[in-house]
C-alpha cells in the first residue's frame, strides 16, 4: 500500500487540494510523502482534526477521503474517521459536504451486507437535498433508497422509489434508464414472489425492445417471461415463450442460453416428451461446452427424466456421473442424494435408498448450519460497526464537551483579564493618595524627629540591662540540662548490653530444640518410607500373581473367541465368495481375474413386478422376495451352480465356473425349469388366496466370461463379458413363464430338451439373434 496506494489516490487527491486552503493542501500533501504507514494514518488524522478545528468542509472531506483510501479494506477505520467528518460537518452546517459523507457511511454498510442501517444514512441525506429538483445526486441518491428497501424485502417502499425514477425516466424520454428500473421492478416482485406482477414489467420490456430493435433485451425479456408462467405453472404458456427465446438464443449471454435450454427441458418433461427434454440437454452440453458443475447439473436433469421414464438403470448411471462431477457444489450434491434415494427406493433397494437419503439430510444440515454461522458472523460484525460508531460518536460528544469547557475557560480567563484590569487602575489612583500620604507623614516625621532620639536612648539603656539578667539565667539551667543528659546515656548502655544478652542466650537454646526437632522427625520419615517398601513389595508380588493367573484365564478364552470368530469369518466368506475363490483370497489377499472359455449365464426377472409391488407393504414385497429367492438359492446349489447376485427382482446364476461342470448348460436349464415350476405352484395359491402373483421371465446363454473379484472394499464374486449381456437381453426378450434360450445354448441341450424355435430376433444392442424356448413338457431321457 505505501508503493502502490499512494499512487492511486494521489492523482485524485490532487485535484481536491487544489480546491482547498494552502494550509490544507500543505497538511495532506506533507502528510502522503512520508514512507511509514501507521505515520501517514496519524498525520492525516492530526490533518482532520485541524480542518474540523477551523471549520473548513473542503479541507475536512478532502482529509477524511485520503485516509479511507489509505485505510481501504478497513471497514472500521473507514468508518470512525467518516462519522468524525459528518459530525464536524454537522458542527458548521455545511449541508452539501455532509450529504457526501452519509452517502459515504451508507456506502460502507452496503458493501458490507448490512441494507438496514445503510438505508439510514441514505434516507438521512436524502433529508438534507436542498429540493425537489431533479439532479443527479437526486437521481443516484434515490436509486440507492430503492436498492437497500429491495434488499430488506419492503416491496411498497421499493416499487415507490423504483416507480418515481420510472416516470422522471419516461418524461425525460431516457429509454435506457427506463428498461434499468423496469427490469428492477420486474426483479423486485419476481424475487417478491409474485409473478404475474412481475410479468407485467416483463411485457413492457418486450414492447420498449421490438420498438428499438433491440434483439438482445427482446430475448431476455421472453425468456423472463417464459420463466414466470412456469412459476405459475402455466407450462404451455412458458413453454410457448421459451420457444420464442429458443430462436433468438444466439443474442443472449452464455449462461443464459444454458439457462434457457434447462428451462425448455423442465417444460418438455412436465409435457410428457421427454425425448425432447433429452434432446434439450444434449444440445446444451455440444453447443455451450458447460462447466463442470454445470455439467453436473444437466446429468442430474437428464437422471430426473429417466426416473420419470421409470428407466431406473440409466437413470442411476446419469445420477453417478453427476455425483463424479458436482463435488464442488454441496447445495446440487444434496440434490443428487435425494434423487439418488428416489432412484433405489423406485428400485427397491432400499437399504441404498436409505443410504442416499442419509447424505442427502447430512448435506442439507452442513449447508444450513454454514448459513447460521455466516449469518453470525455478519451479525457479529454489524455489532462491531455499530459499536465503533456509538464509540466514535460517544468520543466526538466529549470532544464538544472539553471544547465547550475551554471555551468556558476562555471566558473566565478574559473575566479574569477584565478584572485585574481593573484592579490596576484602582491600584494607580490608590498610589497617587499614598503619594500624597508619604508627603504629609514627611512633614509630620521632621517634627516628631527629636522626640524620639530622646526616648530611643533611653529604651536602649533598659534592653540592656535585661539582656544581662536573661544570660545570666541561661547559664544556670543549661548546666543542670547537661548533667541530666550523661547519667540518662549511662543507663541507656546498660540496659542495651543486658538486652543483648537475653537474645543470644534465647537464639542459642532455639537452635538446640530445633535440631532435636529435625532429628525426631528424619527418624519417622526413614521408619514410614522402610515400612512402605516392604509393603508394596509384598503387594506387587501377591498382585502379579493374581494378574498372571487371571490373564492366562482371559488368554484361554480370548482364544477360544478368536476362533469362534475365525470360523464364522471363514463361513461367512464362503456364504459370499466361491470356495476356490475364498481359498485364494485368503492365502494372498487378493484374487486375480479369470478367463474361462464356456460357461452358462442365466438370468431372471419377474413380470409386472413394479405394478405388483405398488400394490403390496414393503413388508410384504420383501417376504416374498425373500421366499423365493432362497429357494432358488437351493435349486442352483443342488445342481453345482453358481448364484452371481440378485439386482432387484432379478436372479443372476451361471454354470460352469469357478469349479468346472460338465453339461453345464443342462445343469442351468434344469435349474430354470425347478424354478418356473416352484413360480408357477405359487401363482396357483395366491390366484386361490386372491393375493397378486408373479410370473417369471429367464434368458440362458452359453459363451465365453471373465470372473473374479475387483476391488478391496465390500467385495463380491462377479462376471462380465458379452455372454452376459446377451444372456439380458435374452430374459428381456421372453415371455412369462417360459425359458427362452440362445443359439448357441440350444446347441448344447437339444437332445435332452424340445425346444421351440423363434427365430432371429432383433436384440437392442445386439443386432438380430436366433432363440428358442424351452418346451417344460419334452423332457427326455438322456
Amino acid at each position: 500500500m505505501i508503493k502502490y496506494g499512494r499512487l492511486i489516490y494521489l492523482v485524485w487527491l490532487a485535484a481536491q487540494l487544489t480546491t482547498t486552503t494552502l494550509s490544507g493542501q500543505s497538511c495532506v500533501s506533507e502528510a502522503l510523502q512520508l514512507t511509514d504507514s501507521v505515520e501517514i494514518s496519524r498525520a492525516l488524522e492530526s490533518c482532520l482534526a485541524a480542518a474540523g478545528r477551523q471549520s473548513s468542509a473542503k479541507e475536512i472531506l478532502v482529509a477524511t477521503n485520503a485516509l479511507a483510501l489509505h485505510h481501504s479494506g478497513n471497514t472500521l477505520s473507514q468508518l470512525s474517521h467518516w462519522l468524525e467528518a459528518e459530525r464536524y460537518l454537522e458542527r458548521i452546517d455545511a449541508v452539501e459536504e455532509r450529504r457526501q459523507v452519509l452517502r459515504q457511511i451508507g456506502g460502507l454498510y452496503r458493501r458490507e451486507n448490512f441494507p438496514a442501517r445503510a438505508l439510514e444514512f441514505y434516507q438521512a441525506a436524502w433529508l438534507l437535498l436542498p429540493n425537489k429538483q431533479w439532479t443527479e445526486e437526486r437521481e443516484g441518491l434515490l436509486y440507492q433508497i430503492a436498492d437497500m428497501h429491495k434488499a430488506l424485502k419492503h416491496l411498497s417502499e421499493s416499487q415507490r422509489a423504483y416507480q418515481e425514477l420510472l416516470d422522471y425516466y419516461v418524461t425525460q424520454n431516457k429509454a435506457e434508464q427506463e428498461e434499468q428500473v423496469l427490469r428492477h421492478l420486474a426483479d423486485l416482485y419476481s424475487t417478491a414472489g409474485q409473478p404475474a406482477k412481475a410479468r407485467e414489467y416483463y411485457f413492457r420490456l418486450e414492447s420498449l425492445a421490438r420498438e428499438h430493435q433491440q434483439t438482445a433485451d427482446l430475448a431476455a425479456a421472453l425468456n423472463n417471461i417464459g420463466y414466470t408462467y412456469h412459476r405459475e405453472n402455466q407450462l404451455e404458456d412458458a413453454y410457448r415463450f421459451f420457444l420464442q427465446t429458443y430462436h433468438l438464443q444466439f443474442n443472449l449471454p452464455r449462461q443464459e442460453r444454458l439457462s434457457l435450454f434447462q428451462n425448455l427441458a423442465i417444460c418438455a418433461l412436465n409435457r410428457k416428451d421427454s425425448e425432447r427434454a433429452l434432446d434439450y440437454i444434449k444440445q446444451a452440453q455440444d453447443e455451450l461446452a458447460p462447466s463442470t458443475v454445470e455439467n453436473a447439473r444437466l446429468e442430474h436433469l437428464r437422471a430426473l427424466i429417466l426416473l420419470q421414464r421409470k428407466d431406473y438403470v440409466n437413470a442411476l448411471r446419469q445420477l453417478e456421473m453427476a455425483l463424479l462431477k458436482g463435488g464442488q457444489d454441496r447445495a446440487l450434491m444434496a440434490d443428487l442424494y435425494k434423487t439418488g434415494a428416489e432412484i433405489y427406493q423406485a428400485r427397491y433397494e432400499l437399504t441404498q435408498a436409505i443410504d442416499f437419503y442419509q447424505r442427502h439430510i447430512r448435506l442439507k444440515e452442513a449447508i444450513e448450519t454454514e448459513e447460521r454461522l455466516r449469518r453470525r458472523e455478519l451479525d457479529e460484525q454489524l455489532a462491531q460497526m455499530e459499536r465503533t460508531e456509538k464509540e466514535i460518536k460517544l468520543l466526538l460528544a466529549r470532544e464538544e464537551v472539553r471544547n465547550l469547557a475551554i471555551r468556558q475557560l476562555q471566558a473566565d480567563n478574559e473575566r479574569i483579564k477584565f478584572g485585574a484590569d481593573k484592579l490596576v487602575l484602582e491600584g494607580i489612583n490608590r498610589d497617587n493618595d499614598l503619594r500624597l500620604l508619604r508627603q504629609q507623614a514627611e512633614l509630620d516625621s521632621i517634627r516628631i524627629k527629636n522626640e524620639l532620639l530622646d526616648k530611643q536612648r533611653t529604651q536602649s539603656m533598659l534592653a540592656l540591662a535585661q539582656e544581662q539578667l536573661h544570660r545570666a539565667l541561661a547559664d544556670g539551667s543549661l548546666a543542670a540540662i547537661t548533667q541530666q543528659e550523661a547519667m540518662r546515656l549511662v543507663e541507656q548502655e546498660k540496659n542495651e548490653r543486658e538486652v543483648a544478652r537475653q537474645i543470644d542466650l534465647l537464639n542459642k537454646d532455639k537452635a538446640i530444640n530445633q535440631l532435636e526437632l529435625e532429628r525426631q522427625l528424619n527418624f519417622r520419615r526413614y521408619a514410614y518410607l522402610l515400612g512402605a517398601a516392604l509393603g508394596f513389595i509384598l503387594l506387587l508380588i501377591g498382585g502379579s500373581w493374581q494378574f498372571a493367573r487371571r490373564n492366562n484365564r482371559l488368554l484361554a478364552k480370548k482364544n477360544q473367541e478368536v476362533e469362534a470368530e475365525r470360523s464364522k469369518a471363514e463361513a461367512l466368506l464362503l456364504n459370499i465368495l466361491p470356495d476356490e475363490t475364498a481359498q485364494e483370497l485368503k492365502q494372498t489377499g487378493q484374487t486375480a481375474p479369470r478367463a474361462y472359455p464356456e460357461a452358462t449365464v442365466v438370468f431372471t426377472d419377474f413380470s409386472d413386478f413394479t405394478a405388483l409391488a405398488s400394490n403390496m407393504s414393503p413388508v410384504e414385497l420383501l417376504a416374498e422376495l425373500n421366499e423365493c429367492f432362497i429357494r432358488f438359492d437351493d435349486i442352483t446349489e443342488a445342481h453345482g451352480l453358481e448364484k452371481i447376485k440378485v439386482i432387484g427382482d432379478s436372479y443372476m446364476y451361471v454354470g460352469g465356473l469357478p469349479a468346472p461342470l460338465p453339461r453345464h448348460a443342462h445343469a442351468a436349464v434344469a435349474a430354470a425349469l425347478e424354478m418356473q415350476i416352484f413360480i408357477e405352484e405359487r401363482r396357483q395359491e395366491h390366484l386361490r388366496a386372491g393375493k397378486p402373483y408373479w410370473q417369471m421371465r429367464v434368458g440362458v446363454h452359453t459363451g465365453p466370461v471373465v470372473a473374479g473379484v475387483v476391488g478391496k472394499h465390500k467385495f463380491s464374486f462377479d462376471i462380465w463379458g458379452d455372454t452376459v449381456n446377451t444372456a439380458s437381453r435374452l430374459e428381456g426378450a421372453g415371455m412369462p413363464g417360459r425359458i427362452n434360450v440362445s443359439t448357441d445354448t440350444y446347441r448344447l441341450i437339444k437332445d435332452t430338451y424340445t425346444c421351440q424355435y423363434r427365430g432371429e430376433l432383433d436384440v437392442k444392442g445386439k443386432g438380430e439373434i436366433g432363440m428358442y424356448f424351452i418346451a417344460e413338457e419334452a423332457i427326455k431321457e438322456v
